[in-house]
């Protein structure tokens, strides 16, 4: 999509109405996806980092995040944002679910094996000092 679309997406969800749209409205859809794809990313920035406090130079890791912390905290802080704006328009938009409700059903599948994706991969990404952990797996 290109950024102009985006920006009208996202002012629509905050007013209900998008120009992004023939009709004017935001499908229901595109808050689900938004939901789905914020909620894991809000997750992991909310769990932080699981890592032993001390020197980082001594710790061990089963798998090392690829991702710096600093990044971790824009992407989280824009995806909570994400998160709950979409999370404002699935409310303000009560009755529609109804028309919607496997949709909803899907996306809350979706929202929870995200988060246990999240949460498994702050887990496997803590430094822990002096063991070889394998991860909880011995």
């Amino acid at each position: 999509l290109p950024i102009g679309t985006v920006c009208s997406l996202a002012r629509g969800v905050l007013t209900g109405q998008s120009e992004a749209m023939p009709d004017g409205r935001i499908p229901v859809e595109v808050a689900f996806v938004a939901l789905v794809v914020a909620a894991p990313i809000t997750t992991y920035w909310l769990v932080g980092d699981l890592s032993e406090p001390g020197d980082p130079y001594y710790l061990d890791y089963f798998v090392k995040s690829a991702v710096s912390e600093s990044s971790v905290k824009a992407a989280g802080l824009l995806a909570f944002v994400v998160l709950c704006a979409a999370g404002t328009f699935l409310l303000r938009t009560a009755r529609p679910l109804r028309q919607h409700l496997h949709a909803f059903r899907a996306a809350l599948m979706l929202v929870l094996a995200g988060e246990v994706l999240a949460l498994g991969t702050r887990v496997a990404t803590a430094g822990t000092s002096g063991a070889n952990i394998g991860a909880g797996c011995s």
